[in-house]
């Protein structure tokens, strides 16, 4: 996480959503569907993975909120908000981003989101809430989602050790946007990011240590209570011990073994993120020969 600030005005605002939904019987937009509404702490570690990749965030942003407006799931039209920036898709290719220290004020005006900042000389930036949201929830939740949007912005507190950070990566973006040789993109798809695999990591042997707890405390209760329920921790004692050696064998795993099991995460991408992989590295290897 780069910005708490922005994080904690995010979680305030989560409050206030899940109060509405209740009392009025409005669905809730700032709660995970696990289909096209993805929202913290509820956001499936590879669904975080790809839009990273996808929208070339920070290895240390927070995503927040990510709203999949498109047919395939493979969102191409939506709205992502992350403690850094605010994403508008409006389709293939054509995203809005906008930073939370360029925002000075957002109104939502004859259906639309207006946004007033520095990153504007003199106009408005207007965009389309029915493009993020259906005609009714516009109606009920565009307000407050500017009100929302108004004050993460004026939350922002500037850390220049963050900026430079921030600034180099973006170069670094940059560079890599434009300059699509061979070697520049190996090095992307390639390479992954230690606090990723570190967090794959830690959710992998966590999986193993719960199961474990559960099945021993389970058989441990049974052999309490004796008589038949005697059986059960009988049963349980080979998958125990299976267990208990799996997790004693991963938590001494070095860390080549983590990132080729990470790796396999990648692999496993949809088609479509395959392919526009795949695509990439063709083009690198066109600028790079032809």
């Amino acid at each position: 996480m780069i910005h708490k600030e922005i994080f904690d005005v995010f979680v305030k605002y989560k409050k206030i959503f899940e109060d509405l939904s209740s009392n009025d019987e409005c669905i809730n937009l700032l709660q995970s569907n696990g289909t096209n509404l993805f929202v913290y702490p509820d956001i499936p570690f590879d669904v975080e993975l790809q839009t990273k990749r996808k929208f070339n965030l920070f290895d240390k942003e927070k995503i927040l909120f990510i709203r999949d407006l498109s047919l395939g799931r493979c969102l191409n039209e939506g709205m992502i908000i992350t403690d850094c920036e605010l994403l508008f898709i409006i389709d293939e290719g054509n995203e809005i981003v906008i930073e939370w220290n360029d925002i000075k004020n957002v109104e939502y005006r004859d259906d639309n989101l207006c946004f007033y900042g520095r990153f504007l000389v003199e106009s408005e930036l207007v965009v389309d809430s029915y493009k993020f949201f259906k005609k009714n929830e516009a109606q009920i939740y565009g307000k407050l989602f500017a009100r929302m949007f108004t004050e993460m912005a004026k939350t922002y507190i500037v850390d220049e050790s963050v900026e430079i950070e921030s600034c180099n990566c973006n170069k670094m973006n940059l560079e890599l946007k434009e300059n699509t040789t061979f070697d520049v993109k190996a090095e992307t798809v390639g390479k992954y990011p230690k606090e990723e695999i570190d967090k794959f990591k830690d959710q992998s042997i966590s999986k193993v240590r719960n199961l474990l707890i559960i099945w021993s405390v389970l058989a441990f209760i049974c052999l309490l209570i004796g008589g038949f329920m005697v059986i059960i921790p009988i049963v349980f004692a080979i998958p125990i011990i299976i267990l208990l050696f799996s997790y004693l064998s991963l938590i001494n795993k070095d860390d080549d073994y983590w990132e080729r099991e990470y790796s396999k995460l990648w692999k496993n991408l949809s088609d479509v993120d395959k392919l526009k992989t795949a695509a990439k590295i063709a083009g690198g290897i066109f600028k790079l020969f032809g």
